[in-house]
């Protein structure tokens, strides 16, 4: 029988797999700020929602998001910066 020639693996990297998840939890984030944004426009435009309730939803809904899109990005780039100083 004939060989079939050996192929050597590289031992896995996670770093793309890494890079890939930050990216789509990131734009996920701001997904989420636009739709709120949109919301709270559209609805007030539309007359679905009072602008007290606009404020009072931009209150309760946008600060929280935007804090965690920012520890994301934070973490993202901080790790990326840490990574290009060990090089």
């Amino acid at each position: 029988m004939a060989r079939s020639p050996s192929v050597e693996e590289a031992p896995y990297d996670p770093t793309r797999d890494q890079e890939n998840v930050r990216a789509n939890v990131a734009y996920g984030l701001l997904g989420t700020i636009v739709a709120f944004m949109c919301l709270a426009l559209f609805g007030t435009f539309l007359g679905w929602i009072e602008v007290d309730g606009a404020i009072k939803l931009a209150a309760a809904m946008f600060s929280p998001v935007i804090g965690l899109f920012g520890a994301v990005m934070g973490f993202y780039f901080g790790e990326r910066r840490g990574r290009q100083q060990d090089r």
